[in-house]
Parts: C-alpha cells; sequence; structure tokens
C-alpha cells in the first residue's frame, strides 16, 4: 500500500476500498485476521509494570528527561501504529475494482459517515487521552501518565496514516461526481 492510496470506504471487518490517486484506480483489500492480543498484553504489563518503572525512572525526573521520554513515546506510538495499520490489510490478495457511478457516490456517503465517526469519536477520545496523560506525566512525575498519553497517541497517528485532510478532498469530489473511474 502506498501513501497515495487513500480510504474511501470500510465494510465492516472484511475489507476497505481505496483509491489510487496517482493511477485513478479503486482498490479493495481484504482485511487480515490479525490478533491484538499482543498489543493488548505489552498495555497491561506497561501499565501494571509501571510500579517497577516508576522506581526506576524516579531518580532521573526532570523535565529534560520526561521530555526525553515523551519523544521516544511519540516515536514508539508511531511505529506502533504504523505496523498496525499496514498489517491490518492484506496487499497480496488487492483487486482492482470498476464501480457504477451510483454505488461508488453510496460508498462515498458512507465512507465520510465514517470518515467523521473516526475523526470526531476517535480523534476526540484519543486527543483526551493525550492531553490528560501528557501533562499530568509532567506534573506528578508518574510512568502510568506516559502509558495514557502513549495509548492516545496511537490511534492518532492511525488517523493521520490515513491522510484525513486528502481523504476528506477525495470523497467529497466522489459525491460531487467530480472523479471518473
Amino acid at each position: 500500500m502506498k501513501k497515495l492510496e487513500i480510504p474511501i470506504y470500510r465494510e465492516d471487518n472484511i475489507y476497505t476500498l481505496f483509491y489510487d490517486v496517482y493511477h485513478a484506480k479503486l482498490y479493495r483489500f481484504p482485511h487480515r485476521k490479525n490478533s491484538y492480543i499482543i498489543y493488548l498484553v505489552v498495555f497491561i504489563f506497561l501499565l501494571y509494570g509501571s510500579g517497577t518503572l516508576n522506581k526506576i525512572y524516579l531518580p532521573y525526573a526532570n523535565f529534560f528527561f520526561n521530555s526525553l521520554l515523551l519523544i521516544v513515546i511519540f516515536i514508539l506510538s508511531y511505529l506502533l501504529a504504523r505496523n498496525i495499520f499496514y498489517s491490518f490489510y492484506d496487499k497480496a490478495t488487492q483487486r482492482h475494482l470498476l464501480i457504477d457511478k451510483n454505488k461508488l457516490k453510496d460508498y462515498a456517503i458512507q465512507g465520510l459517515k465514517q470518515w467523521k465517526m473516526e475523526i470526531y469519536l476517535g480523534g476526540g477520545i484519543a486527543l483526551g487521552f493525550t492531553v490528560f496523560g501528557m501533562p499530568l506525566f509532567f506534573i506528578l512525575d508518574k510512568i502510568e501518565f506516559l502509558v495514557i498519553t502513549g495509548l492516545g497517541l496511537v490511534p492518532l497517528h492511525m488517523i493521520f496514516l490515513t491522510s484525513p485532510i486528502k481523504r476528506y478532498k477525495i470523497l467529497h469530489k466522489f459525491i460531487n461526481d467530480e472523479i471518473q473511474l
């Protein structure tokens, strides 16, 4: 999957339709049956192991070290989000699709509703975790709040990986019949 492929519609946990901006083609990527147990286990381990991590961290706690840890969490959360995002789709079985104009418009309308839900609900909750966790990490010097910040950053990175502004514009172009396949 290239960066020029923008998701326009997701059918439950079955497949996602992507629009290739460069070639003006529509592709269908099936979803893999991924197990997110490993991510859940890592998160639980970090959350419950944070007491031990706090004992190691507290002697070094200061603004500079906290900033460094925040940068590390930002990078790790991006790498995790990227890994989850790109492993979610089975690229080996992609199919080029030809869809009639009316069906494509329906997909775009549904895709816009999905986009709004992702941005407002998913982005809002994730931003809430990040905005809640980051200042408390700096104020209280507790690793738990750094983990909460990371938990909020992962979905935010995933949202940005879908190129939300470009996606919004493309969906509107499909709705207004400005893009022809």
